[in-house]
This record gives structure tokens, sequence and C-alpha cells, in this order.
């Protein structure tokens, strides 16, 4: 692995809910990239890139259920760590319009936040201090991380966070990043693998997904499971095919930047 190559440091949210019907199992929100950008066309998790707002000192007013330390040890990682937690919850709310905080605004009210985030005329910290937000970082369950090889040109490192669906919300796309909002079984999703063109981190977390019937058990299988001591894992190619490998490297030796700090990046 080159370490000098500058990886581009993200969250996504995979988004559960119990399934509608007959059937036991869970959905997954999903949602389709325009054209133009990474991953275009294909059907995701919400997320995107670090920005340097998530490192703000001030979201320690604002978040409870993990201690600093605590985040640090699960994702191996010392430098900030809640803004991991931080630019997932804020990117769910950007392109899925669902805010994973208690919160008294009324459906309308939060739309108004949301479009202020959008245009840019509010940032997430500005409105979480406007509205008392406070966030159970608890909730959200880390679960992999994904870093893109030499090969792709979209150089990402992702951290992947599982969490219920709140109550009282409705999804909504935010028709730049999110086209499209789907709530989608996992199963079928992987069956679909090809039309979906689904990434292989994304296929490999609905696999994840697919083995559990209900929320309750999806979080405390997540909540009870050993956490990797080396979380990253590298798609590389063999004669042709892609497999699977364990990234065995101390992870401050690799360069991953913020948003912002990544403008000259490759």
């Amino acid at each position: 692995m080159n370490s000098s190559i500058r990886y581009r440091a993200a969250s996504s949210v995979l988004l559960i809910r119990d399934s509608i019907g007959a059937d036991r199992g869970i959905d997954v929100l999903m949602l389709q990239r325009p054209g133009g950008m990474s991953f275009a066309h294909s059907w995701v998790f919400p997320g995107g890139c670090l920005e340097s707002q998530d490192k703000s000192s001030q979201w320690l007013a604002h978040i409870f259920g993990l201690t600093s330390a605590e985040m640090a040890e699960q994702l191996q990682w010392p430098e900030v760590p809640h803004s991991w937690w931080l630019a997932a919850v804020r990117e769910l709310f950007e392109e899925a319009g669902i805010l994973l905080a208690e919160t008294t605004l009324s459906k309308d009210e939060l739309a108004d936040a949301r479009a202020q985030l959008l245009a840019g005329t509010g940032d997430f910290l500005s409105l979480a201090q406007e509205h008392g937000w406070q966030f159970d970082l608890s909730s959200l369950l880390y679960q992999s991380f994904w870093i893109a090889p030499e090969w792709v040109s979209s150089r990402y490192a992702t951290r992947f966070f599982v969490a219920p669906m709140p109550c009282g919300q409705q999804a909504s796309p935010d028709g730049a990043e999110a086209m499209v909002l789907q709530w989608l079984r996992p199963s079928e999703s992987i069956a679909r693998q090809e039309a979906l063109k689904l990434p292989r981190p994304t296929l490999e977390n609905l696999r994840l997904l697919s083995q559990f019937e209900s929320v309750a058990e999806t979080l405390s299988y997540l909540a009870e499971g050993d956490k990797p001591s080396m979380p990253a894992i590298w798609p590389k190619k063999v004669s042709g095919e892609v497999h699977l490998s364990e990234v065995c490297q101390r992870l401050d030796a690799l360069n991953i930047v913020f948003e912002g700090d990544a403008d000259d990046a490759e």
C-alpha cells in the first residue's frame, strides 16, 4: 500500500428499520448517486466526506453516550474521533433529511433547518446550538472501515455506522447528491447488485445486514461484537480478480485528510 496517497476521510450510515409487511426482516435506506460525481448512478448508503466543522471541540457540549477515549479505541484513531460520528449524522441529515437527535422542531421547522444547511446559510454546528440538539453517539454503532485501493480513482477512507430509523421522521432526497431514496431489503439488493451498481463496501455491508431478522437483533449483535483491531479492509486485484484482505499496518501511517485539506489530493 502506498502511504503517500492522500485518502479522503468519509463516514456513511446504514439506517435500518423493521420491514413493513408479513415477512420478518429489516430494510436499509439507500440512495442513488447522480451522474458526474463519485459512484455515479450507484446505489449506496447516505454519507460523505468529513469537514473541518466536524472537528470542532464545541461539539462536545452536544454529544453523549461515548467518551472520546471510547471512540478513539473503537476507531483506533486518537485525533478528534467524534468527527467521524458527527460527519455521519450531518451527511444523513443533508442527504436524507433524517436527524439522529431528539428535537422539538415540527416537520416544517426541521425541513427549514435542513434547507439552511443545504443552502449554506447555516452550518450544522450552529443549527445544533440554536435548537439545542443533543446526539447520542452510542446509538450509531461503528461497524467497518474501508479504504479504496490505488486503482480506484475515488480514494476514500470510509467508516460505516449502523443506526435505527428514528420515530416520526420521513426520509427525502436532497436532489443534488441523492437523487432517489428507497428502503430496500439487504437480500434483495444483493440479488440486484449489478443493476444497482453496488460498490464493494456497500455489498459487503449489505451481506452483514442480510443475516438479521429485526432491528433489535441487528443492534444487539453489533453492540456486543468485538471491534477488529485492524478495522480497515483492503480490496486488491490478484490475477484480475478482486480479493479482500486486512490492512496490516498502523492507521496513523496512512495519509488520511479531511475535506478542505484534500483539494490537491489525487
